[in-house]
């Protein structure tokens, strides 16, 4: 448990409305189930709907995308 952020995990998978995680290595933290906290190396290309980091695989359902965030380096998913 991280404080006021919630517990970390190594490894998880997540299916939901929006789609799939998969995270592999690298560990996640959720906050309230509604925030996951993710290491990204390089910006992501928002148009596509499958994404790939090392450690971790995102594959959205049709209707959702990625947007960036207000701060910046920040992405979410959103329906469209």
């Amino acid at each position: 448990m991280i404080d006021d952020y919630g517990p970390v995990y190594p490894t998880f998978s997540i299916k939901a409305d929006w789609g799939v995680l998969e995270v592999k290595k690298g560990g996640i933290f959720m906050q309230d189930w509604m925030k996951v906290y993710l290491p990204l190396s390089a910006s992501l290309d928002t148009n596509n709907s499958n994404f790939e980091n090392d450690g971790w695989q995102l594959q959205l359902k049709q209707g959702w995308k990625i947007k960036e965030s207000k701060r910046k380096g920040d992405y979410e998913v959103v329906k469209e």
